[in-house]
């Protein structure tokens, strides 16, 4: 596997964090950790604070994956059910601790953002999540008072006050979720796992886990040139997920984003699109996303592909929708 980036703001503008070490040798450790996304890496901090020998390996490095790729905001709230579908759905156990995890997702990373003094452009001044038809609205509105029965403290948001705060008109009805924010997710990334590092957790990247088993008082993971034997293993590959653990793979469908961000820009006009420093999605299945940097630089996101050669396709879709959204922002 490739290590590089392909073309990216993040890349560019994410704090130094040089390669990873191949794993060479065999290693002794309490828990391996499979994968060096925002999953694994926060595991592997929790774990090493608490004195555990954490050994993490990735098939890439730091971030490579969709951590170090993905838009960048930090969204409080489960968006396609309210409470009441989800006590439905899972019921009522599993619907209050995810309730309570999805609310207080934002709290949980900008507190640690702060107690580790991550240098990852962090910003929690709220979400803003745009209804795409009437329907959306409609769902949405009653979302929000079963969500705020659990402490949630949305707001909903119409018409001229909706726009002033997004700078658009393409939109009649929206929520605000003000815990919500941004961060540059690849350094988010990197900045965990320096911190990870300073506690003691090992970091190995091009090291793919090739292989599982089971052996006495735990597991073995090989890879290529290595192998660690602990008594415990978290797999936290996600959408990058193969056949090591066949049940995981088949219980994911990936889907690609792509991104595009023009250079700073200039003039008052800029400053009319999401003046408060809010991000902004919208409630389609598949998202629109947005953002303006503190340098007045325009990051728009959407749905895309990855055509058999590897490339990413989508970027002239995502361009025509941002035009769709700002057309009529004064910028």
């Amino acid at each position: 596997m490739a290590l590089e980036f392909p073309q990216s703001l993040w890349a560019a503008t994410a704090v130094p964090f040089g390669p990873s070490p191949v794993l060479e040798r065999p290693l002794e450790a309490d828990v391996t950790v499979i994968g060096a996304g925002f999953t694994g890496l926060r595991c592997a901090l929790s774990l090493a604070e608490a004195g555990s020998k954490v050994v993490v390996l990735d098939a890439g490095d730091v971030g490579w994956g969709a951590s170090g790729r993905n838009g960048g905001q930090v969204n409080p709230m489960l968006p396609f059910n309210g409470p009441d579908d989800l006590r439905r759905l899972v019921g009522p156990v599993a619907a209050e601790r995810l309730a309570e995890v999805s609310l207080g997702s934002a709290d949980a990373l900008f507190n640690l953002i702060l107690r580790h003094d991550l240098k990852c452009d962090p910003r929690q001044k709220g979400w803003l999540r745009v209804d795409h038809c009437d329907k959306a609205g409609r769902a949405s509105r009653g979302n929000v008072e079963g969500w705020n029965r659990e402490g949630a403290d949305f707001q909903v948001v119409i018409g001229d006050d909706l726009q002033r705060l997004t700078g658009s008109k393409a939109y009649k009805t929206g929520v605000l979720a003000p815990r919500g924010g941004a961060v540059q997710p690849l350094s988010l990334a990197r900045e965990v796992a320096r911190v990870a590092k300073a506690h003691g957790a090992q970091i190995y990247g091009g090291s793919g886990v090739t292989r599982l088993e089971q052996a006495e008082g735990g597991w073995v993971a090989h890879t290529a040139k290595g192998r660690v034997n602990s008594e415990w293993v978290v797999v936290a590959t996600n959408g990058y997920s193969d056949d090591l653990l066949p049940d995981v793979s088949r219980s994911i469908l990936p889907l690609v984003s792509v991104q595009v961000a023009t250079e700073p820009l200039a003039g008052d006009g800029v400053s009319a699109i999401l003046p408060r420093g809010h991000t902004v999605s919208d409630t389609r299945r598949v998202i629109m996303y947005g953002r303006r940097e503190p340098d007045n630089r325009m990051v728009f996101g959407g749905h895309g592909s990855v055509g058999k050669d590897g490339q990413m396709s989508g970027h002239a879709a995502v361009i025509k929708d941002a035009v769709r959204v700002f057309r009529n922002s004064r910028a």
